[in-house]
């Protein structure tokens, strides 16, 4: 798929992808209008929410509640991969384009290669291919040359709603933090700059049904050499203040949830400065 100033992807023409289409580098085009507007919302949104994905679907739903230009967005949570082909193959046949969004552990890689190579087969670049998570944070020319258009480095609450407005704006998105894409065939990694503040966002999304536990701590000190943990979240952690945790708990509540659940690296290391020294006030 072409933007301006940049060609995602353009090793994929050789495999049917872009089709009658000129291999020459884009053009860049002037920048339209920089409202969202209706155009957007004709742009679903597509979560493959597996069961196994579905805590980082929260947090991403949660950022774009938070987001004013993108609260009202639409989000389709298709479960298993016949849902998901069916619900994409319907959108399309009322909308010009979709993203589709998926989050991928390494013992799901097969599954998301296959269902991106489906996807571009039947939907060309009208689909627009967004992959996060654990195996796209490794491994991401892998993933990329899977035929996914965007990776999403680590923690995505900041980049995945910067990089839908950039895309339905029509503008050039290679400069946000925490992402990475092929450029006429070389790897671009744009590295985060500074990680997210937990309080901004909540953990999952009240208003779309979608619930799940209180994240209430982010990265892990002792950095096991067979854990991702301390490298996608990084060693120092950062912990959700009590105000907010009890204010997603409020939330869980009001929407008749019985059962408050809270999701952490190290349970103990809540309030520890160092991740490594226990602080039993804060755990109390």
């Amino acid at each position: 798929m072409s933007y301006p100033g940049i060609n995602v992807n353009p090793d994929h023409r050789s495999r049917g992808r872009y089709r009658g289409r000129s291999s020459e580098k884009p053009t860049p085009t002037p920048t339209p209008d920089t409202s969202i507007g209706a155009s957007f919302y004709a742009s679903p949104l597509i979560f493959y929410y597996h069961r196994l994905n579905t805590y980082s679907f929260n947090a991403l739903a949660g950022a774009i509640d938070n987001d004013v230009d993108l609260s009202e967005l639409s989000i389709a949570l298709p479960t298993t991969e016949e849902q998901l082909k069916t619900v994409t193959s319907n959108i399309l046949k009322r909308c010009d384009r979709a993203f589709l969004a998926l989050s991928i552990l390494t013992c799901q890689f097969g599954e998301m290669q296959r269902i991106a190579h489906w996807m571009r087969n039947n939907f060309g670049d009208r689909i627009t291919i967004l992959a996060g998570g654990p195996h796209p944070t490794a491994c991401a020319r892998e993933v990329l040359e899977s035929g996914i258009d965007i990776v999403f480095l680590g923690e995505a609450e900041a980049a995945f709603p910067a990089v839908l407005k950039r895309i339905a704006r029509e503008q050039d998105f290679g400069d946000i933090p925490g992402i990475a894409f092929l450029k006429y065939g070389e790897v671009v990694v744009r590295p985060q700059i500074q990680t997210v503040d937990l309080d901004a966002y909540f953990s999952f999304s009240p208003k779309r049904g979608m619930f799940g536990p209180i994240e209430m701590t982010r990265g892990c000190a002792f950095a096991c050499r067979y854990c991702q943990t301390s490298y996608i979240f990084g060693a120092s952690l950062r912990h959700r203040s009590l105000d907010s945790i009890v204010r997603q708990a409020a939330a869980l509540r009001s929407r008749n949830r019985k059962i408050v659940r809270l999701l952490s690296p190290n349970a103990f290391s809540y309030g520890s400065a160092d991740g490594q020294q226990l602080n039993l006030d804060a755990i109390r």
